[in-house]
């Protein structure tokens, strides 16, 4: 009776391997079925039922299953942390990930595979992720199967099963499992993957390979691999142009290697030569009381509560959140700082174009400054002022004189004036202001150049700009004539004189 079942179905080729008796590899089948499709949230039911059908005879409903998923399904992430108490690494590797990952964390599932370097004070942590809705297609399709989903994991848990019943001990060595359409490169030490890559087996395989094992010997001098193992079908012929462009000791072998009394591959069964490959390297991880690992439907997670009392449970989640608070500033202190410097330096870098740019107008302006040849504008104004006729009729409310802009330098007018005049009597009565006006065009040409008179809406005040020549303070000649003072009105005769004893007496009897 088959006792449980491990399944790798992808890009329409479904393999089976299952096994019965109470342990070992006594009563050992497998299956190798093409089949249309892959598994997928869309199809979940449907490749249930199909599963089903293939199962029937095989296993008995209920039976444990464990899923092989392969390389290219998975989102990986390389890490490097300091090493903590496993209790708290989980929430470590899963805040690490998520902050440099785009996805949102209720989309995928998380687990990791650590591996500690020789002479290394960190730990270095491959991070696989599965979307939860491949996750719960897999869940579907068992469950329309009647089977039960045990273990999710990646084909490189069960390539390291078998590499470690097959391989050399405590040495770093290769492994390339070909599929029908899949390729898979890893290095291990003891069974251990340190290294992963999914490759196209429908390109240069072999410069694939040696470009790969190049960059991870290049960052990894001391853990470079010292053999090549292949686990490709019969029909594969790339031995040789393997072994010349990776210059390392090949050997071949077979997922039933050390099993006895196990069938040989039927010729159509060949290709499927990875894929049993990996299902026994699981089979033979769990035999040796092994668990999988990464494995998605049992992720490593930080351990439950425990069940002490509330003070106990509040000083220890005080002592985790001091412990995280430590993690998070040792891992991100340093960067914190360089950001906030970097805020710091480019605000810096604003204030001072700031003060460059009012340098830079100050500097304008003081040079305007310097090359204004202006006029003497106190006496401008009085000899304006002596062009009043009646001030009555005229009166001014802004006295404002500038450089002229644009002015050309050969130019004799190089002042303007603008003069706001007040019409007290209305836009009806302008023969004061037309009076001023006429005054200054009796200069005009000399002393002054009109530009512009602008009436407002009310017709109340009118603003007039003139162009205005430099001129000597001895050609300042007008004076304002004081006002004749007016012969005081004769006193109109007197009333009837009033004594002063004979004024009424206060309320307070005060005269």
């Amino acid at each position: 009776m088959t006792r449980k079942l491990y399944l790798d179905w992808d890009n329409g080729k479904l393999t089976i391997l299952a096994l019965g008796g109470r342990r070992g590899f006594s009563e050992i089948q497998f299956l190798c079925i093409d089949t249309e499709g892959s598994p997928n949230p869309v199809m979940a039911e449907e490749q249930g039922e199909q599963l089903k059908s293939f199962l029937k005879e095989l296993a008995p409903q209920g039976c444990k299953t464990a899923v092989c998923l392969g390389r290219d399904r998975l989102i990986a992430r390389q890490l490097t942390i300091p090493k903590a108490d496993p209790t708290e690494e989980p929430a470590i590797v899963r805040f690490q990930v998520l902050r440099e990952l785009n996805e949102s964390p209720d989309e995928i599932r998380l687990d990791y595979l650590p591996f500690d370097p020789p002479g290394g004070s960190d730990r270095r942590v491959l991070a696989l992720m599965v979307r939860v809705e491949l996750f719960n297609a897999w869940k579907t399709i068992l469950q329309e199967a009647q089977t039960k989903l045990v273990s999710l994991c990646p084909r490189l848990a069960g390539l390291g099963g078998l590499i470690a019943d097959l391989g050399p001990a405590k040495t770093p060595v290769a492994l390339l499992a070909i599929g029908s359409n899949w390729a898979e490169l890893g290095v291990f030490i003891d069974g251990l993957n340190i290294f992963s890559r999914s490759l196209n087996p429908n390109t240069n395989l072999s410069q694939e390979v040696k470009r790969s094992l190049a960059l991870f010997a290049a960052q990894n001098e001391n853990l470079a691999p010292k053999s090549l193992f292949i686990l490709a079908p019969p029909l594969w012929k790339g031995d040789a142009d393997l072994a010349a462009a990776t210059n390392l000791p090949l050997q071949r072998i077979q997922p039933f290697d050390g099993i006895l009394g196990t069938r040989p591959l039927a010729d159509r069964e060949g290709e499927f030569t990875a894929s049993l490959g990996v299902l026994v390297g699981l089979a033979r991880l769990e035999e040796k009381g092994k668990k999988p690992s990464p494995d998605f439907a049992n992720p490593r997670q930080p351990p439950p509560p425990s069940q002490l009392g509330k003070q106990r449970a509040m000083l220890y989640a005080a002592v985790g959140a001091a412990v995280f608070l430590v993690v998070g500033y040792f891992l991100f202190g340093v960067k914190n700082a360089t950001y906030n410097e970097m805020k710091d330096l480019e605000a810096k870098k604003e204030d001072l174009k700031k003060q460059l740019e009012l340098a830079k107008n100050e500097s304008k302006r003081v040079q305007a400054l310097a090359e204004w040849d202006d006029v003497v504008w106190l006496d401008e104004m009085y000899d304006l002022a002596q062009r009043v006729r009646n001030s009555k009729d005229l009166q001014w409310t802004e006295f404002e004189g500038k450089p002229r802009q644009n002015r050309d330098k050969d130019s004799e007018f190089r002042s303007q004036l603008k003069l706001k005049v007040n019409l007290p009597g209305g836009a009806d009565k302008r023969e004061g202001y037309n009076a001023f006006v006429e005054e200054i065009r009796k200069d005009e040409g000399k002393i002054y150049k009109t530009e512009k008179q602008t009436t407002d809406k009310g017709g109340d005040s009118v603003t007039l700009e003139i162009d205005v020549r430099r001129r000597r303070p001895d050609e300042y000649k007008r004076t304002i004539k004081p006002p004749v003072k007016e012969k005081a009105k004769e006193a109109e005769p007197a009333g009837t004189p009033v004594k002063i004893n004979e004024l009424p007496e206060s309320e307070g009897g005060q005269p």
